[in-house]
């Protein structure tokens, strides 16, 4: 089933154009009014018959800048992005190390504008 992505955000630009942006996919697109408020209230009702006015051609092109996207489609992307942080997360191939400098650190940087103070 189709559905607007939860990545997909409709506005006006500053010069009163309709823009369509998606953050998946990186792209915007301009629109007409009608197609925005389309878009926009098929993604706050969740109702994808709103789409039944788009022709084949506007929905194959929503589709390909992931505006409009398959319900599962979406869900595996969530699903492997989850997969894609853990791996980075647990990777043992890099270490992490922070430095958590306090008042009583002794790097002596020279830019370092704190005074060295008994705690």
């Amino acid at each position: 089933m189709d559905k607007v992505s939860r990545y997909t955000f409709g506005f006006v630009s500053s010069t009163n154009q309709f823009l369509i942006y998606n953050s998946r996919s990186n792209n915007f697109i301009r629109v007409n009014k009608d197609i925005l408020k389309i878009i926009q209230e098929s993604k706050i009702r969740g109702d994808n018959s709103l789409f039944s006015s788009f022709d084949t051609l506007l929905m194959n092109k929503f589709k390909q800048l992931k505006i409009i996207v398959d319900n599962q489609e979406e869900e595996q992307y969530l699903l492997n992005l989850e997969m894609q942080h853990g791996l980075e997360t647990f990777s043992s191939n890099r270490i992490i190390l922070v430095l958590a400098p306090t008042t009583h650190c002794n790097f002596s940087c020279s830019y370092c504008f704190e005074k060295i103070r008994r705690i």
